[in-house]
């Protein structure tokens, strides 16, 4: 018979992998057309970024180069930490072996993954671990995460991620509730910026809806078994 604490350790890792699972759901793969529109943006914004290694221009030029596949949170955040001033009204990115904020060298094939979760996408690939030569780095993902606007989509983050990336919606009150209640670091992966306004479609009400449930789920749960 198992004891009361292998009952509520149980009962604890069912209710959590419950609501990962939740998370995860909603996210597929999409069908070709979009899949080849969202690689052609990434790529056209690759080459945007490439573009501007090449010579000096003006801040403002910069800027309108980047808002054609950017949005204005990432934009600001690249200029800050990848470009230079070269005088009053010249600046320039500088090449780089360990670029940040640049989208990856990705392969643009079967091993190149996109998936959506309504108004969100991902597209991500994994890079082998290379210890040979000038240049040595682990094992990683490398992550463009993409939102749709009234503008159509746009980048708003590139990051290097060690696990298989997984879109999120929103940091919801559920995770927080769960961190206090378990005291435990869930290394969460990198989400979507929120500073934006959230327009919730149809899909996204039913998340809202979902996650409330499990949370009301969960602290209950979380309760009774304090009892004992």
């Amino acid at each position: 018979m198992k004891s009361l604490g292998q009952v509520r350790v149980g009962l604890l890792l069912f209710f959590i992998l419950f609501f990962s699972l939740s998370q995860q759901v909603h996210a597929k793969e999409v069908d070709k057309g979009f899949r080849e529109e969202i690689l052609t943006l990434v790529q056209e914004a690759f080459q945007s970024q490439i573009s501007l290694t090449e010579e000096p221009r003006t801040k403002e030029n910069i800027k309108k180069i980047l808002e054609q596949s950017f949005e204005e949170p990432f934009i600001s955040k690249y200029f800050n930490e990848n470009v230079q001033r070269l005088d009053d009204t010249q600046y320039i990115v500088y090449g780089t072996d360990f670029p940040i904020n640049t989208i990856p060298f990705f392969q643009y094939n079967q091993d190149t993954i996109v998936k959506q979760e309504a108004n969100k996408a991902v597209v991500y690939e994994y890079f082998e671990a290379n210890n040979e030569g000038p240049v040595s780095f682990d094992a990683y993902y490398g992550v463009v995460y993409l939102q749709s606007n009234d503008k159509g989509w746009k980048i708003n983050e590139i990051v290097s991620e060690k696990r298989k990336p997984v879109i999120k919606t929103k940091s919801t009150e559920f995770d927080q509730v769960k961190e206090k209640l378990d005291g435990t670091d869930h290394n969460k992966v990198n989400i979507f910026s929120t500073s934006e306004p959230i327009l919730f479609n149809q899909n996204q009400s039913v998340n809202v809806i979902e996650h409330g449930f499990l949370l009301s789920i969960y602290t209950v749960t979380k309760s009774i078994l304090n009892e004992f």
